[in-house]
């Protein structure tokens, strides 16, 4: 199931679409589409030069954050805030908010 079919990643976005369109079908609609185009711009590979370099040593950590509404909850979410070592992938700090 896709985050817009099952609507638990898209309630905030939903909410503020509300207020540009009158029936949440539309919403769903637009939230489809948008997501079939970040689709598109994916990348899946390495792209840059010192991606591919065994020497790179530039790069010593790499994070994530991700934002999650509740089910049916359009002002209630919950936030994961991840850093790791890179490239071991070692947690250094985690925070859930």
């Amino acid at each position: 199931m896709t985050p817009v079919e099952g609507h638990s990643n898209w309630a905030g976005e939903r909410r503020i679409l509300r207020g540009f369109v009158s029936d949440s079908r539309d919403v769903d609609a637009k939230l489809m589409v948008e997501q079939a185009s970040l689709r598109q711009q994916v990348v899946e590979e390495d792209t840059e030069d010192w991606q591919r370099s065994p020497d790179f040593t530039g790069l010593e950590r790499v994070g994530g954050v991700d934002l999650s509404f509740i089910k049916g909850d359009d002002v209630n979410a919950c936030a994961q805030l991840v850093v790791l070592s890179y490239p071991d992938l070692e947690g250094l700090f985690e925070h859930t908010g």
